[in-house]
């Protein structure tokens, strides 16, 4: 995520389950680095973003069920993780 604003609420569960899913491929080829599309520049590539992002999933999973404003997730969400190790933008525009 880094500096990118979270579009976790442009998905639904279902479609960031799929996503945790892909990441468990990707995280199943022990992989030395996983370049990310959006990120700062100044940031690492280290393979444990996999990881950090999908703990940031299933928190926003977690979050987003237990309130009844999905926006409203992502604040407590947000902040329980790195976020500047956060590679992708959740959602697309």
């Amino acid at each position: 995520m880094d500096a990118a604003e979270s579009t976790s609420t442009e998905t639904d569960t279902q479609s960031r389950l799929e996503w945790i899913a892909a990441l468990d491929q990707l995280e199943a080829l022990k992989p030395k680095a996983e370049v990310a599309g959006h990120k700062a520049p100044e940031n690492n590539d280290d393979p444990r973003i996999i990881a950090e992002t999908k703990q940031y999933l299933h928190d926003f999973n977690r979050l987003n069920a237990a309130t009844a404003d999905a926006a409203n997730s992502t604040t407590p969400c947000l902040s329980s993780i790195p976020i500047a190790s956060i590679p992708v933008r959740f959602g697309a525009r």
